[in-house]
């Protein structure tokens, strides 16, 4: 099925709406999510996931969603306004869900800041992308980018390569935090997209993006996580990066998967991401930002966006979210 994209800057596009007090906090989270997963807006339909249930607790809006998964059980994205953070909002995954509030088999939690943000949005009946940048972000150069590098969280199906047996469920951000909705206070002011995911690193354990972890008893405990495109990371200056875009659209060779490996063993493919060479730097000549505007290669439309925080003149982008066609 066609991916569908989704922006707040869309005619009649719900927008982060920040309102509440302490224990009550909300910021429009689900009103979004409403529209890009079940009802659509503005002539564009959702994306045929299912709204579930919602939360009979006072004061709660926690929604619990469900994709269309192409495994045997589908997968569960629990989300709410965090009530006692301020301006931010919590994702969690899980197998099995009971009720909002009583759920198994899941993800760690994501709990990030996105007042005065805007979104982007991509993805089909199984996966999707949730972007979340500064209204501000292009009035920056390269060497503040680090302040307004974009949020992207990949949520649903991934696509496993060699466990045939296991379900392929994946919530993964650079941030994220054990535990549940309840318990989770922590949150993050400016998460990146995989910071933490080098592809040079085989033994970091610092977060658990899954639901379950092929031959393992499941719990809450981190597991052995990297990302690879088997391509080279974004370091500054990398031979091949340009600043121009026609130029990169014209350029562009080389489009490779990025792949997620679970303790150095399992690896999975995720949709609709992927690193393009020759790379895009992330600033034009004049120090603005390229990230997240629109890429056409080979009438396929890509946003691009970066693996770190670095921010210093001539650092590529080397994640392309697919924005058009199929994944």
């Amino acid at each position: 099925m066609p991916v569908t994209f989704y922006s707040s800057e869309d005619p009649g596009a719900p927008q982060f709406v920040y309102s509440g007090s302490n224990g009550s906090y909300k910021i429009g989270i689900i009103e979004i999510m409403d529209s890009i997963l079940v009802n659509g807006y503005s002539g564009k339909t959702g994306l045929g996931w299912t709204k579930v249930m919602t939360s009979a607790v006072a004061g709660s809006d926690r929604t619990v969603y469900r994709n269309q998964s192409a495994y045997q059980s589908d997968c569960h994205l629990l989300v709410e306004s965090s009530p006692t953070n301020s301006g931010c909002f919590k994702m969690q995954i899980a197998d099995v869900v009971s009720s909002p509030e009583d759920y198994s088999g899941y993800s760690q939690v994501i709990n990030v800041y996105v007042s005065g943000y805007k979104w982007m949005a991509v993805g089909d009946e199984r996966s999707f992308i949730f972007i979340a940048y500064p209204s501000t972000m292009y009035n920056y150069t390269s060497s503040n980018f680090h302040l307004v590098v974009p949020l992207c969280i990949y949520i649903g199906d991934v696509d496993h390569l060699n466990n045939m047996t296991h379900v392929g469920h994946a919530l993964i951000t650079d941030s994220m935090f054990a535990g549940t909705m309840e318990t989770v206070t922590s949150y993050s002011s400016r998460p990146t997209f995989f910071d933490d995911f080098g592809n040079n690193i085989l033994t970091n354990k610092t977060i658990r993006p899954v639901t379950q972890v092929p031959g393992e008893e499941w719990s809450e405990n981190d597991c052995y996580h990297f990302l690879t495109s088997i391509l080279p990371e974004n370091n500054a200056n990398a031979a091949g990066a340009g600043k121009n875009i026609s130029s990169f659209e014209q350029a562009a060779q080389l489009r490779v998967p990025w792949f997620l490996v679970i303790n150095q063993i399992y690896v999975y493919r995720l949709r609709g991401l992927y690193n393009i060479f020759p790379m895009l730097q992330h600033n034009d000549e004049s120090g603005k930002a390229h990230m997240l505007k629109p890429l056409n290669i080979d009438g396929i439309e890509y946003r691009g966006t970066k693996q770190n925080t670095d921010r210093f003149n001539g650092v590529p982008m080397s994640y392309y979210i697919q924005t058009s066609g199929d994944w």
